[in-house]
């Protein structure tokens, strides 16, 4: 199985701990965590995750894949490319109709990195230097730099996982990802943006699919 695609809380119990997303994790040891292999995507992998509520759930299929990069689409027809080796984290290479305004449509350009996330294990880091620029022709440098902090038990619509906990930090947002070895895949995915102070973005699995699914 492949690909990928996850807010302040109370404390909830001695065994659940709350964090700036929001999440609700349970503790979990990094042994009792499967090994996390990369895993490259498939095309024509299927993937649902929520945008609110599992009744608003998307469907993002990988449409290509060559060994530098994979195309995927959403079913609500935002599009782009991502690095075939890093796309769970590194920034996009291409997106287009994914929202409002002129960022909805774009591109990247990775003008540098160092380290590497995979296999994933607690205090490994990576980070990428990149150029984004808008369908208005407006460019953004920054600098995504990532941490397999933690690992964690987290619960979403398509069940119960073990997960490393990656966190991502640039200069507009903090990307927080829950990796599932047992499917491959990010299960839950929160960005909170650090100048309105507030999640932005909790997607959460619904079913992994298969190949033409």
């Amino acid at each position: 199985m492949t690909f990928r695609l996850i807010a302040a809380g109370l404390t909830l119990g001695l065994l659940t701990a709350c964090n700036t997303t929001g999440v609700e994790e349970q503790p979990v040891a990094a042994t009792e965590v499967p090994a996390a292999e990369y895993t490259a995507p498939v095309e024509g992998h299927t993937v649902s995750r929520t945008r609110g509520s599992v009744e608003d759930a998307v469907v993002v299929t990988v449409t290509e894949v060559t060994p530098e990069t994979f195309a995927w689409r959403v079913d609500n027809s935002c599009h782009g490319r991502s690095l075939t080796d890093a796309a769970y984290f590194a920034p996009n290479l291409e997106w287009n109709d994914c929202g409002d305004g002129a960022w909805a449509s774009g591109t990247g350009e990775i003008t540098g990195s160092s380290g590497s996330l995979w296999p994933l294990s607690v205090g490994k880091t990576a980070s990428w230097d990149y150029v984004h620029t808008n369908s208005r022709g407006d460019a953004d440098r920054n600098t995504r730099r990532c941490e397999v902090e933690d690992t964690a038990r987290v619960t979403v619509p398509a069940g119960t996982f073990d997960t490393f906990k990656v966190v991502c930090n640039d200069r507009w947002r903090t990307r927080t990802f829950y990796y599932a070895p047992e499917v491959n895949n990010v299960v839950r995915e929160v960005h909170w943006h650090k100048r309105r102070n507030a999640v932005v973005r909790d997607q959460q699995l619904v079913k992994v699919g298969g190949t033409g699914a």
